[in-house]
């Protein structure tokens, strides 16, 4: 199944994708695939939404899954936000971490900060740790 994500024919590696995010956690020999497609820029947007969707199913199997998720965030294709969020969301405090962390570290610039303290709001309660680190964004992008 995993061959199949490299064939020609974008249907190919929607349906494989759908396939291999059935399969949830058990799928996750299929990651490194998965998240080569997901960060291609030249691979259709709706088989990239899927990638996004199978890997948010699959979940904290691998540890390349959340850094691919966020790196979906700053894609230049706005539109696939919200399936990476929902993604990151899917797979919970794992996905807190890896944002908080950026937060911390004034990862990006300031657009970038902005969409991952939008991403940790989607969160609601699970984030609840992540409150002081959001205000002081905010203090960041009102101070700049």
């Amino acid at each position: 199944m995993i061959q199949q994500l490299f064939l020609p024919n974008a249907d190919d590696r929607r349906n494989a994708v759908v396939e291999l995010e059935s399969l949830g956690p058990a799928a996750a020999p299929a990651v490194p695939a998965l998240v080569a497609g997901l960060l291609n820029a030249d691979e259709h947007l709706a088989v990239r939404h899927l990638l996004a969707r199978a890997l948010g199913e699959i979940g904290a199997a691998t540890d390349e899954v959340v850094p691919a998720l966020i790196q979906a965030l700053k894609d230049g294709q706005h539109r696939l936000r919200p399936t990476a969020t929902q993604a990151l969301v899917k797979i919970g405090d794992r996905a807190v971490a890896g944002l908080t962390d950026l937060l911390l570290g004034k990862a990006g610039d300031e657009e970038f900060r902005l969409v991952l303290a939008d991403t940790l709001a989607a969160f609601n309660a699970s984030a609840k740790s992540t409150i002081p680190i959001l205000v002081e964004v905010l203090r960041d992008k009102h101070e700049t």
